[in-house]
């Protein structure tokens, strides 16, 4: 086996001042990382990934809204007809319900009972012609059936109205 005496001799070697002023150098030339904290926030890189998400968000919340104009425009006038009952029947029956609940009445009598039930039956066979309806059955009778129930709703609403303020 080769001996390192073999290739080097005394003479060959650095001074201790040599040698440790050469590892300073090399010390020195070396960077040593800024920070090591590895639970600093970069704030640049933070705020550039808050503003993307919220441009994001925005982003979507535009395309969805041309998307639901574009296809609430597509759809036949009966059906936006038909959701435009829908909707109107549906507040006025939320602000009956409520005025009904802050009234002064406490156990509803037999007239307002039979309205509400009225009531149920009518919502029940809307939405069973709704359901017929959701595959392109357009039919005239159907129509026809589904504007006599919305007319009958706001009618059974302004009842239940009237009974509300007899007095028993």
């Amino acid at each position: 086996m080769k001996k390192y005496s073999d290739y080097y001799d005394t003479s060959d070697y650095h001074s201790p001042v040599l040698k440790n002023g050469m590892w300073m150098k090399i010390r020195d030339s070396i960077a040593e990382p800024a920070d090591r904290n590895l639970f600093k926030i970069d704030l640049r890189s933070y705020a550039l990934g808050i503003m993307s998400a919220i441009i994001i968000s925005f982003s979507i919340a535009g395309i969805r809204s041309i998307y639901m104009t574009f296809y609430n425009d597509s759809l036949p006038e009966l059906v936006r007809m038909n959701k435009t009952y829908l909707t109107a029947t549906e507040g006025l029956e939320k602000l009956v319900a409520e005025r009904i609940r802050q009234s002064e009445i406490k156990t509803p009598d037999e007239g307002i009972l039979n309205k509400n039930e009225s009531l149920a039956s009518i919502n029940k066979a809307i939405q069973e012609i709704q359901i017929s309806a959701f595959y392109k059955d357009y039919s005239s009778v159907k129509q026809q059936r589904l504007k006599t129930l919305y007319l009958m709703k706001p009618q059974i609403l302004d009842e239940i109205i009237s009974l509300e303020g007899e007095p028993k």
